[in-house]
C-alpha cells in the first residue's frame, strides 16, 4: 500500500506526484536538507498515485512558516516523539477514487511503526476538515486560519491508543467485507 522512497527513481516519481498538487495550490516548492521519511501511496489498483513525508520535528531545522507556535504549545510540552507531516498529496484524476483514504492508513501505520505520538503540520483547510468529518480524527487548531501566498492552519493531531483501535478496527471491518 506504501513504500518508503530509497532510489533516485523512486525520488524523482515522488516529485512528479506531489509537485503539480502543490503548484495547483500556489505552495512552495521547498526541499528539507534534513532527515526525512518520503512515501509513495498506491491507488486500489496498486499504482502509486499519492505521497506522504514525515520530518522529526525540530525547531532550528524546520521549515515551517512558524514553527515556534508548536514549541509553546502545552498539548506538546512533555511529548516525546513529534513529527512534521508533510506533501500529503493525491494525483489530481486520482481525488474521487478514495487514495486518500490509502494515504490515512499508511499514515496511521507509519505513525504505529516510528511510535509517533503527534504529527504537527501547516495544513490546507480543506484537508483539515476532511481529517476532522471525515476520519473522525482529534485536529487542535493553533490558530484560525493564515492568510497569505497560502491558506493554512498550524494543527497538532494526536495518535493516541484512541485512533490506532479506530483504524484496527476500520481495518478489520474493510477485510471482512472483501
Amino acid at each position: 500500500m506504501y513504500k518508503l522512497v530509497v532510489t533516485n527513481d523512486e525520488k524523482m516519481l515522488f516529485d512528479q506526484l506531489y509537485q503539480p498538487s502543490f503548484e495547483e495550490k500556489g505552495y512552495e516548492l521547498e526541499e528539507y536538507n534534513g532527515e526525512q521519511y518520503s512515501y509513495l501511496v498506491e491507488n486500489k489498483y496498486g499504482e502509486y498515485a499519492g505521497t506522504v513525508e514525515f520530518i522529526e520535528f525540530n525547531q532550528e531545522k524546520s521549515m515551517l512558516a512558524n514553527p515556534q507556535i508548536f514549541v509553546q504549545c502545552e498539548l506538546l510540552e512533555d511529548a516525546v516523539s513529534v513529527w512534521e507531516v508533510d506533501k500529503v498529496s493525491v494525483k489530481a484524476e486520482e481525488r474521487k477514487n478514495k487514495t486518500l483514504n490509502n494515504i490515512m492508513e499508511s499514515i496511521y501505520e507509519i505513525c504505529k511503526e516510528k511510535q509517533i505520538e503527534y504529527l504537527i503540520a501547516e495544513m490546507n483547510p480543506v484537508l483539515c476538515r476532511a481529517l476532522k468529518v471525515e476520519y473522525k480524527l482529534d485536529v487542535y487548531r493553533l490558530s484560525g486560519i493564515v492568510k497569505g501566498k497560502y491558506p493554512y492552519i498550524p494543527v497538532i493531531i494526536p495518535i493516541n491508543q484512541k485512533v490506532l483501535e479506530a483504524y484496527e478496527t476500520n481495518r478489520a471491518k474493510k477485510e471482512r467485507v472483501v
